[in-house]
């Protein structure tokens, strides 16, 4: 709309209608874009420590994985030297194999413990003596051991297993007093005891036992 003035013409102002501050209009921009910058650079901070978080987690996770038996996956040892073995088993492990050692008596044991689970190996080490010859015991897949033999007297004479399947052994000598015994439920072992102790200069295995 224009008025005349004069002789010439000018454009009729209203008093809503101010001049428009450019500079003001630069800065709030200028604000909101710094704003959302910071908003961005938060989430970006957030999913960068999100991610460094996971990261550690699982450096940790790997690290115990390593360095810590698994309870679930691996027998607990609860000792395993020379002269003391005791082995229990989680409800998927079986024994593999066993290998006994022995000449006049039973020199040593060690049992090798798997896990079809995962296909785990874990040896328990020998227990008693390295002396006399090596007989390796390897189980089937669906063997399990359910019992013992042998003969017994100051030491273990002699040792066989019984399994599902059949009886290995006896392996040793021919003295003692003949023992047997058998697992009630017959649903295999789950916890194994070997003593072993020092005898005519050797160390040879005094008792087994199982559960």
């Amino acid at each position: 709309m224009f008025i005349l003035t004069g002789c010439s013409i000018a454009p009729l102002t209203r008093p809503s209608d101010s001049p428009r501050n450019f500079n003001q209009e630069f800065e709030l921009q200028q604000k909101e874009f710094e704003l959302r910058n910071q908003e961005l650079k938060n989430n970006a901070d957030a999913q960068t420590n999100l991610q460094n978080l996971k990261e550690l987690k699982k450096n940790q996770n790997l690290y115990l994985n390593n360095t810590l038996p698994k309870k679930k996956n691996n027998p607990t040892l609860m000792s395993a030297d020379p002269k003391h073995l005791s082995i229990h088993l989680s409800k998927r492990q079986k024994i593999r194999s066993i290998e006994v050692r022995s000449g006049l008596f039973v020199d040593g044991i060690e049992f090798t413990i798997y896990n079809p689970s995962n296909g785990s190996v874990v040896k328990s080490g020998m227990c008693g003596g390295q002396g006399g010859t090596s007989h390796q015991i390897v189980f089937d897949e669906d063997e399990y051991l359910i019992g013992l033999f042998g003969g017994r007297g100051d030491v273990l004479d002699s040792i066989g297993f019984v399994t599902n399947k059949k009886k290995y052994g006896p392996y040793g000598g021919k003295g003692g007093t003949s023992f047997e015994s058998t697992l009630q439920n017959r649903k295999g072992v789950k916890v194994i005891n070997v003593l072993a102790k020092d005898y005519r200069n050797s160390v040879i295995v005094d008792k087994i036992s199982i559960s």
